[in-house]
């Protein structure tokens, strides 16, 4: 343990040089793919798409991130439930319904405390460009320590020709480690 850093360093050898869980889960993502663990079925969105419709897909697929591709298919940036709240907080919108008030939406029912966007607002507003992807190819320690370093909870896997093939979120890699994946 580090002093005074108050989080405990992974060792890796226990006395006699025999390996520790923590050691061998390491070798074990040296030799798992992102392919093998990501997410496959991807839902898109493109960047003239509404944020109505963004918050009806996050929210019928239970969803936190959408890639944002071009008529291509290819990446040109991502929107998350972040985005969403940060705007509305930027803007200075940051009132409650009251409790006996709620939004319904194309049969969703929006409780107190989330505000829909204009309908006019495009998702070309609110992405950001997806500057941190990683490749069927990577090894899953690394993407795993890509997304710790940036503090991200999911990231777009793209081809060499910048197409979305899947994301990786922290659920995939929890999956994996917990042997569901």
């Amino acid at each position: 343990m580090k002093q005074g850093s108050g989080r405990k360093q992974p060792s890796t050898a226990v006395a006699g040089g025999s390996a520790t869980p923590a050691s061998k889960l390491y070798a074990e993502g040296q030799r798992t793919r992102v392919g093998e663990i990501m997410t496959r079925d991807v839902v898109t969105v493109m960047p003239d798409t509404t944020i109505e419709a963004v918050i009806e897909l996050m929210l019928q697929r239970d969803l936190s991130r959408l890639p944002v591709t071009d008529s291509d298919g290819k990446l040109v940036g991502i929107i998350s439930k972040t985005d969403l709240v940060s705007e509305q907080f930027n803007r200075g919108d940051t009132s409650e319904l009251d409790s006996a008030d709620q939004i319904r939406l194309r049969g969703i029912s929006y409780s107190e405390g989330i505000h829909v966007h204009g309908p006019e607002a495009l998702v070309s507003e609110l992405m950001k460009a997806a500057a941190v992807t990683v490749d069927e190819m990577s090894w899953v320690t690394d993407a795993a320590k890509l997304m710790a370093c940036h503090h991200l909870h999911g990231v777009p896997v793209v081809s060499h020709a910048g197409r979305v093939t899947g994301m990786l979120s922290s659920m995939d890699i929890l999956a994996w480690l917990a042997g569901l994946a």
